[in-house]
């Protein structure tokens, strides 16, 4: 994740530009909105506490509102969201209702996935531990729940897992994922 902003705000508006997740809670200015820019969207902050997660591996830029408001634009559409609401952009913006807790857990130490695919359990894996993931035969279509602390190692996520079926090996910084 990064985060790119001024060393101080000096003109009219907060403005900062993000690319992986963050969590913002914003301190209400009227008189200077705050701004966050990530690929494809934008997000004026009126005052509130919301999670953006825009990696670029990702289908969708998820931004889930925990309280206030926040309005997204997404080629000159706009749409406000109310607490407990996420907004999923890819070609447009798609609101839906929000699991707060599963989109924060990152920033509260928690590894948390709730009707996941292996695919994008294993980018949260790959992003986290800094490896490589690779498929070995057909992938499943399943869905997983579950969570583990962000201190445990790679090895105790992945012996949660099995327990599913699924298999696992190691070559060097690559995880083979086998059905």
């Amino acid at each position: 994740s990064s985060i790119r902003f001024p060393v101080a705000f000096t003109g009219s508006d907060r403005k900062v530009e993000t690319t992986g997740e963050v969590y913002f809670e914003v301190t209400k200015d009227q008189r200077k909105p705050f701004i966050v820019n990530t690929a494809g969207q934008t997000v004026t902050v009126l005052g509130t506490n919301f999670n953006i997660m825009a990696y670029p591996d990702e289908d969708n830029v998820v931004t889930t509102l925990l309280a206030g408001s926040v309005k997204i634009t997404k080629d000159k559409v706009n749409r406000i969201l109310r607490p407990g609401e996420q907004a999923l952009v890819e070609d447009h913006i798609k609101v839906v209702a929000a699991d707060t807790e599963d989109a924060t857990a990152w920033k509260n130490g928690i590894t948390a996935f709730t009707d996941a695919d292996i695919k994008s359990i294993m980018r949260k894996v790959s992003r986290w531990y800094d490896i490589d993931v690779v498929y070995q035969g057909p992938i499943t279509d399943r869905l997983f729940n579950g969570a583990i602390s962000r201190q445990s190692n790679l090895s105790g996520l992945l012996t949660i897992l099995t327990l599913s079926h699924i298999q696992f090996s190691m070559e060097g910084k690559k995880l083979i994922v086998k059905q």
